[in-house]
């Protein structure tokens, strides 16, 4: 009999039996919970947790591009408490862009986005973390995902 090998891959996840993985949701929250009804994760209709048991990663990348970052990111840390309560699992990893965010690179930040944070200036001091309020929520998410040898 062949060992699971998602398994042995995810022996830090305590649901490695139902798992299913998202990544690059940059800013769309239209089509992050999409995504994540696809999964079996999120009711289509609510945007309400109904994986039960199961574990989602979100494996990075939820700001930058699209025009809602900060709502991708409030739905996935709503999403991850109903999970809990649920007895699943949403993990959230932190992509090369959540790191530039805190670097206080904002280039690739939609416009409108910015200007609804009142500019670029605030938008870094609330990203900074170690002052930020949403810096610092970012620094809890359970590991760092970087392509190209962390290349942003």
């Amino acid at each position: 009999q062949r060992p699971n090998c998602l398994s042995a891959l995810l022996p830090a996840y305590s649901h490695p039996s139902s798992v299913c993985a998202v990544g690059d949701l940059h800013g769309d929250l239209q089509h992050a919970l999409a995504a994540l009804a696809l999964c079996g994760a999120v009711d289509p209709e609510t945007g309400s947790w109904v994986g039960g048991a199961m574990t989602v990663v979100q494996t990075g990348d939820v700001l930058d591009r699209g025009n809602n970052s900060l709502g991708v990111l409030r739905a996935l840390w709503r999403l991850q408490a109903e999970a809990e309560a649920a007895g699943g699992e949403l993990v959230l990893l932190l992509g090369n862009h959540e790191l530039m965010n805190m670097q206080g690179k904002v280039h690739y930040v939609h416009k409108a986005e910015l200007a609804a944070e009142g500019g670029a200036g605030a938008w870094k001091r609330r990203m900074q973390p170690t002052v930020g309020d949403l810096g610092a929520l970012l620094l809890r998410h359970d590991a760092a995902a970087v392509r190209g040898g962390g290349a942003c």
